[in-house]
C-alpha cells in the first residue's frame, strides 16, 4: 500500500513523469470495450477498479451493475453520496477507493460525483475538512445520536455538505458500516432522521460501498490512476489525509470481518447445540417407549412365575428345601414385580401419558394410611419410626392416587436406606399456602454435590460392589415427576454421606 510514501522526488517506481499528462494520459486509459466505454462515458474517466478481474468479464460487469443500483442510480444527491463514499473509504486499508473517490468530488479532468455531469465540484479544501472530521471513536456518539433522535420529524432533504446534520449522519454511517454488530442504536437514529424509505436507500449505497473495499482488498493490484497520482504529488496535506490515515489501521476490515464471522460462527454453534439437544431429546424419547414396551412385555412371564410359585406353595410339599425355595422365588418375584412397575411409572410420565385429578385431599389422613402400610417393613428393618402430623388438620390440592404414590415411595426409601437401629422421621407444617411433608432419615445420607442428581431416573450414589442395597435408582424421578404434574415441588438434603438425609415434599394448600 502507501502508508510509508514519501511525496517528494520522482524516484519511486509509482511516480511517472510529469509530463505524462493531457492527451498521453487519455491515450493510455482509452477504454478498449463497449463495456469500459459506458463506464468512462459514466465517470468522465475508466475506473482501475472496473479493469480488474481481466479473467472473469462477465463478474465485473455484474459488478458494475451493482454500482449502478446501489450507488450511481441511487436517488440521493451526487455530491451527498460522493462525499459519503469518501468519509467511509477512510476505514478501509486500501487506499484505493478513497483517493479515487476524492478524485470523483474534485471534478473536472478527475472524473464526476456519483458520475453525474451536473454535480458541482468540490474543493480541496472542502474535502480537507471532510478527511479531518473526528471518527465516531473520538467524540462523544451519545450527543450524536441525540441530535437524530431529536428530530420532530424525518428529513425532506438530504443534508448539505458540511452541515452540523450531515456530519451526524456520516458519523452514524461510520459506525453501522464499522461495527454493523453492536451499532442499533446508530441505525434507529438514522430511520429516526431520515426515514424509513431514503434509508433503504442509504443501505443500498452503503451495501456497494462495503463492496467495492473488498474488492479491492481482495485485487490488491488494482494501482492508483495517473491523474490522482500527479494531483497528490502536488498537495501533499491531501496526499497525507488520503494515506496517512490512522483510522485505516485502527478501523481494519479485516479485524471486523473476523469479528463478524466469530459471531455467525458461535450462532452456528448455538444452532448445533440446538440440533443436538433436540436430537438427544427423540433418542430419550425412543428410550422411554423401549422401556415401557420391555416393562409390558416382562409382565406376562412374571405372571406365570408368580402362579407357579403360589402353586407350589399350596400343595405343601413336606420337604424342607422346597419350602425355602418358594419363599425366595416369591421375594424374587414381588421385588422383580415392584422393578417392573417403577419401570412402566418412569416411562409414561417420561412420555407424557400420566394425567392427574386435582381434588381436596385431607393430607394428615393420607399420610397415616402410608405410615400404618409401612411400619410392618420398619420393624422388620428394625427401625424407629416417629410421626409428627396427629391432630394437624390439613387439606390439599392433589391426586390422591399420585400423591400417594409420592409418599410411599419416601417412606420407603428413607427405610431400604437406613441401617437396623436408626430412626425415620415423618412429619407436616404449613408455611405460607404450602403444606410441607418431611422425610428424615439417619441412615446413609449421600454427599451433597449429589442432591440435584437424586431425582433423575436409575441414579443411585456410588455403592459398594455387592450393592447391598438393590433397586433401579427410579423411586426418586417417578416421585419428583408426580409432584410436578400437581404442582408441587420435591427437595433433598444431606450433611452428607452416613449422616442421614431428608426428603421435602411442598404442595399447596386447598382453598
Amino acid at each position: 500500500m502507501y502508508r510509508g510514501l514519501r511525496l517528494k522526488g520522482c524516484q519511486h517506481r509509482w511516480l511517472r513523469s510529469e509530463a505524462r499528462q493531457g492527451e498521453e494520459m487519455q491515450d493510455e486509459l482509452a477504454p478498449y470495450s463497449e463495456f469500459e466505454a459506458e463506464v468512462a462515458g459514466r465517470f468522465g474517466l475508466l475506473p482501475n477498479f472496473f479493469r480488474s478481474a481481466q479473467t472473469a468479464p462477465e463478474l465485473i460487469q455484474q459488478l458494475w451493475g451493482f454500482a449502478r443500483a446501489g450507488y450511481l442510480d441511487n436517488p440521493m444527491p451526487s455530491v451527498f453520496k460522493e462525499r459519503l463514499f469518501v468519509w467511509l473509504s477512510r476505514f478501509c486499508p486500501m487506499r484505493y477507493c478513497i483517493v479515487r473517490h476524492v478524485g470523483f468530488l474534485l471534478g473536472h479532468s478527475h472524473g464526476r460525483a456519483a458520475g453525474d455531469t451536473a454535480a458541482v465540484p468540490q474543493t480541496i479544501d472542502e474535502i480537507a475538512r471532510l478527511l479531518r472530521r473526528p471518527s465516531p471513536w473520538q467524540r462523544e456518539m451519545g450527543k450524536v445520536y441525540a441530535l437524530l433522535e431529536g428530530l420532530t420529524a424525518p428529513i425532506d432533504t438530504w443534508p448539505d455538505s458540511g452541515s452540523e446534520l450531515e456530519d451526524a449522519i456520516f458519523a452514524c454511517a461510520a459506525v453501522l458500516f464499522v461495527e454493523p454488530v453492536r451499532s442499533e442504536r446508530a441505525r434507529r437514529a438514522l430511520i429516526h432522521a431520515v426515514g424509513l424509505r431514503r434509508f433503504e436507500f442509504f443501505s443500498g449505497c452503503l451495501a456497494f460501498i462495503r463492496t467495492a473495499h473488498y474488492w479491492t482488498i481482495l485485487h490488491p493490484e488494482i494501482d492508483t490512476e495517473d491523474d490522482m497520482r500527479l494531483l497528490m504529488r502536488g498537495h501533499e496535506d491531501l496526499a497525507r489525509l488520503l494515506l496517512e490515515d490512522p483510522e485505516a489501521d485502527r478501523c481494519e476490515m479485516g479485524e471486523r470481518l473476523f469479528e463478524e464471522l466469530t459471531s455467525l460462527r458461535e450462532l452456528n454453534e448455538r444452532q448445533e447445540l440446538e440440533r443436538a439437544k433436540q436430537a438427544l431429546e427423540e433418542k430419550d424419547r425412543e428410550k422411554d417407549q423401549f422401556i415401557a414396551v420391555i416393562a409390558h412385555e416382562l409382565r406376562n412371564p412374571l405372571a406365570a412365575i408368580r402362579s407357579a410359585t403360589d402353586a407350589m406353595r399350596l400343595m405343601q410339599m413336606p420337604d424342607p428345601g422346597t419350602g425355602r425355595l418358594v419363599e425366595s422365588l416369591d421375594r424374587q418375584t414381588m421385588a422383580m414385580t415392584r422393578m417392573l412397575e417403577d419401570l412402566q411409572d418412569a416411562a409414561r410420565t417420561a412420555l407424557g401419558k400420566v394425567s392427574v385429578r386435582l381434588e381436596r385431599v385431607a393430607l394428615p389422613e393420607l399420610l397415616t394410611d402410608v405410615l400404618n402400610e409401612q411400619q410392618a417393613r420398619a420393624q422388620q428393618a428394625g427401625l424407629i419410626v416417629i410421626a409428627q402430623f396427629a391432630g394437624t388438620p390439613c387439606f390439599v390440592k392433589a391426586d390422591r392416587v399420585r400423591l400417594r404414590q409420592i409418599l410411599d415411595n419416601l417412606l420407603a426409601n428413607a427405610i431400604k436406606f437406613t441401617p437396623a437401629g436408626g430412626t425415620v422421621e415423618l412429619s407436616l407444617a404449613q408455611t405460607a399456602g404450602d403444606a410441607v411433608v418431611t422425610v428424615r432419615d439417619s441412615g446413609v445420607g449421600f454427599d451433597r454435590r449429589f442432591a440435584d442428581k437424586l431425582f433423575e431416573p436409575f441414579t443411585q450414589e456410588e455403592q459398594e460392589p455387592d450393592r447391598r442395597i438393590g433397586g433401579l435408582g427410579l423411586g426418586l424421578a417417578i416421585a419428583s415427576r408426580l409432584a410436578k404434574l400437581q404442582g408441587a415441588s420435591l427437595s433433598a438434603a444431606s450433611a452428607g454421606v452416613n449422616k442421614g438425609a431428608m426428603f421435602t415434599l411442598r404442595i399447596s394448600v386447598a382453598a
